[in-house]
């Protein structure tokens, strides 16, 4: 595959990304103490937005409070914002 390939317009089904390139999904362990979303966790996504990455999957998100704690993910809308 040369770099015009990569660089180029791709497809996933009926979505167009300007390019080929594709970050994954990973844990980047910038979220706050609570599993809020800091600054820093902020800067990772503008970072790729701004180099121009095709398509960006997001971050893992924490279930539990447990996992918050342990590994500074995000944690998901419900533990945090949903009483029970």
């Amino acid at each position: 595959m040369g770099a015009g390939i990569l660089f180029g317009p791709g497809r996933i089904g009926p979505v167009t990304t300007a390019n080929r390139i594709v970050r994954a999904g990973t844990s980047e362990t910038a979220a706050g103490d609570s599993g809020e979303i800091t600054d820093q966790f902020v800067e990772v996504y503008e970072t790729l937005a701004r180099n121009r990455v095709g398509l960006i999957l997001s971050a893992t998100c924490s279930a539990t409070l447990a996992a918050v704690i342990r590994r500074a993910r995000p944690a998901s809308m419900t533990m945090l914002w949903c009483p029970g």
